[in-house]
């Protein structure tokens, strides 16, 4: 449980440096969203776009696992979000690349599951 801690309070402290403040004008909103009890955490576009469609859209989603691990299950910014959790400490058997398939995943210098 402890692992599981300490993995949370990085990605929490990454999605929060990686979101943009919120600029009066704009359409399209960064949040992040944390689900501790389940131990989800995102960031999401929210807003309107310049055609005026609705945008909801996972720009980064984290899972942690109850064995501590850090599965990256979505990630569309150019950002190596595994690169800097290791520069946070965080040991690549803890990260799991999951949006990809397994087989990759074997090749990937990460966690395989």
């Amino acid at each position: 449980m402890e692992r599981v801690k300490k993995h949370s309070k990085a990605v929490i402290k990454l999605l929060q440096e990686m979101a943009c403040p919120v600029r009066e004008g704009e359409k399209i909103y960064e949040q992040v969203i944390f689900d501790r009890e389940n131990h989800h955490y995102m960031l999401l576009w929210l807003g309107f776009n310049q055609i005026g469609s609705f945008v909801d859209r996972v720009i980064v989603h984290f899972e942690i696992k109850p064995d501590g691990k850090i599965w990256i299950l979505a990630n569309v910014t150019e950002e190596d979000v595994a690169e800097t959790l290791t520069k946070m400490k965080i040991k690549p058997c803890d990260i799991v690349l999951g949006f990809h398939p397994e087989q990759v995943r074997a090749y990937s210098g990460y966690a395989v599951v």
